[in-house]
């Protein structure tokens, strides 16, 4: 009786978490729609520190802080969002519009085609929905074996066994996608600049050689800690220390 107790509680709180949730949501998106930025932003704000997560949510909070001129806020949520919205025009057009306003003009190294074109195919499709794809591969796998298993005609078992056989791939496919979406998600070793301007340093100590300036709103990503500091690599291929208190992670 007292377990039951305890989980019908669970649930009740759960279940009030939720509706929290949504009356709060409401109440940043009905802010948002009539143009009230400033007020929107804290509603979006705390609904990012219970732990709700979504493309949508960090979509409107990037546009919020944009509409207010807050540049590296505004990449640092658009950022987020790309990574449930993967394929996402309009968020694409306002990042790269929010990008363009950035002094820092860092030039991508090139990537090798396949690679690129691996990495392209993989940001078709969320984690999720790379994983429901998996599953419906894998669905499409047992009734193969299926078809092998208890067909009566040569052609058709040959058949069943292919199509098998094509499936195994499919699944394995989407299943490695899925945890290469997910990965983006749960590591997260993008940052962006949030000082106006600081010096990248060659080795992790204010007394460290200076290499060069970065300014607010520019992506990094984050390769080693070591204490206070941050060992970072530019898109260029640059690479340096910076202070943790100068960037927030993607």
């Amino acid at each position: 009786m007292k377990q039951l107790i305890i989980a019908l509680s669970l649930i009740l709180i759960f279940v009030a978490n939720v509706m929290g949730q949504s009356d709060q949501m409401q109440k940043a998106n009905d802010l948002y729609a009539k143009g009230d930025y400033e007020n929107a932003i804290p509603v979006y704000e705390s609904l990012v520190d219970t732990g709700l997560v979504s493309g949508p949510l960090f979509f409107n909070l990037g546009n919020a802080y944009y509409k207010t001129g807050q540049l590296a806020n505004a990449i640092l949520n658009y950022e987020r969002a790309r990574l449930y919205m993967p394929k996402d025009k309009d968020l694409d057009y306002n990042l790269q519009m929010a990008q363009n306003m950035v002094v820092d003009k860092i030039d991508k190294v090139d990537v090798f085609f396949l690679k690129r074109w691996v990495i392209a195919a993989g940001n078709n499709l969320s984690s999720d929905q790379w994983a429901y794809a998996g599953i419906a591969a894998f669905i499409l796998l047992i009734l193969s074996i299926a078809v092998y298993t208890f067909a009566g005609k040569s052609g058709i078992k040959r058949l069943g066994f292919y199509f098998g056989i094509l499936m195994i791939i499919a699944s394995s496919i989407a299943f490695a996608y899925s945890g290469a979406q997910k990965n983006k998600i749960t590591k997260r070793n993008g940052a962006v600049v949030f000082s106006p301007t600081v010096t990248v340093k060659g080795s992790p100590d204010d007394s460290g050689t200076e290499l060069f300036i970065l300014h607010e709103g520019t992506r990094v990503n984050v390769t080693d800690s070591i204490g206070d500091w941050n060992e970072i690599i530019l898109g260029d291929g640059s690479v340096g220390w910076l202070k943790k208190s100068t960037i927030k992670k993607i």
